[in-house]
């Protein structure tokens, strides 16, 4: 029995790699499993629709332009890890995730994930799912505008039709 590979990446843009503390954009978590023995994979991606206008303005659109067309960046990175890249017991995202590397603005990070241990069974596979479900919640934007809440302005009350009322005006 071979054991099961597994590794979850959580893709995220760095506003400045000189510094330890810059702003860090989520962009999305990609989930691989891989069993080899009977030759099963798993493979899900969850990703931002679309980063907001304050984190474009710290994204270098001119070395990562991918980024600001996101979904169809990552649609091609999800097609690209499931393609066979070798042997069933390989993990295609481990193999995308060595071109953005941890001195890379945009940087696949590896985040901790845990595949059930034993001989495959297809309903691993819904245990994966469950965990996978968790992740969206993690993909907070890291800038958005404040809300800025305007007075609201109210029409005077009508006089009551046994109230007098008079005005002047000069």
């Amino acid at each position: 029995m071979q054991q099961a590979k597994g590794a979850l990446w959580r893709i995220e843009y760095r506003t400045d790699v000189t510094q330890a503390n810059s702003l860090v954009v989520p962009v999305g978590y990609l989930m691989e499993a891989v069993w080899p023995t009977p030759g099963a994979k798993w493979l899900g991606i969850v990703v931002r629709r679309k980063l907001t206008p304050l984190e474009l303005d710290r994204v270098n659109l001119e070395t990562w332009p991918e980024l600001s067309t996101l979904e169809s960046f990552m649609i091609k990175t999800f097609d690209e890890v499931w393609q066979p890249t070798g042997a069933v017991t390989d993990l295609g995202s481990q193999l995308v995730a060595t071109r953005y590397s941890e001195h890379s603005a945009l940087h696949f990070a590896r985040d901790s994930i845990t595949i059930p241990e034993g001989d495959f069974d297809p309903s691993m596979f819904g245990k994966i799912y469950l965990d996978f479900l968790e992740l969206p919640q993690r993909l907070a934007p890291a800038l958005i505008a404040p809300v800025v809440t305007l007075p609201t302005w109210r029409r005077p009350a009508a006089a009551a039709p046994d109230v007098e009322q008079q005005t002047r005006a000069a």
